[in-house]
């Protein structure tokens, strides 16, 4: 049972400046016994940036660690779409045991062009 959240925060963006949010993954299972297969201890975790986005980069915040999560791969990195408005992706393996939290920051720039609503 994992579950995601995302905020930054705010409610409105400007273009071309910047947007600082946390994405907390979060295993549920509280079970402490668990059946050979239910027991999420390594993950893959995904997260595709809206194309409002020219850039992003993340990283785990270590500090926020809870209940023995971390991440193993992925825990940090940078996406530019360079004017193609493709969107780039946040991949990390993680190891997430019943309870266990990892925290991810990401800063992304907002496109210049961007309008409308954006969601993540």
């Amino acid at each position: 049972d994992i579950a995601v959240t995302k905020d930054d925060g705010v409610t409105t963006y400007t273009p071309g400046q910047s947007l600082t949010y946390t994405i907390v993954v979060t295993n549920n299972s509280t079970a402490t016994t668990l059946a050979l297969g239910d027991f999420v201890s390594d993950t893959n975790f995904r997260d595709v940036f809206p194309d409002f986005f020219a850039r992003a980069d993340w990283n785990e915040v270590v500090a926020a660690r809870t209940g023995g999560g971390e991440c193993i791969t992925g825990c940090s990195g940078s996406v530019s779409s360079n004017n193609n408005l493709t969107p780039g992706t946040l991949n990390a393996r993680l190891y997430l045991p019943p309870g266990a939290t990892v925290t991810f920051r990401v800063v992304a720039i907002v496109r210049t062009i961007a309008t409308g609503p954006l969601t993540n």
